[in-house]
């Protein structure tokens, strides 16, 4: 089995707009339910 690591990735600019865009949309989806529950 191969073991998945980062090093393995090749970090081209496509690569890191990928991860910067899905990162955007957790945080995007997971702030109204943070922000629910400061509020409650």
């Amino acid at each position: 089995m191969n073991t998945f690591s980062l090093s393995h990735l090749k970090w081209e600019p496509k690569t890191f707009l990928i991860l910067l865009i899905a990162t955007f949309v957790i945080v995007l989806l997971s702030a109204p339910l943070t922000t629910s529950k400061l509020i409650k």
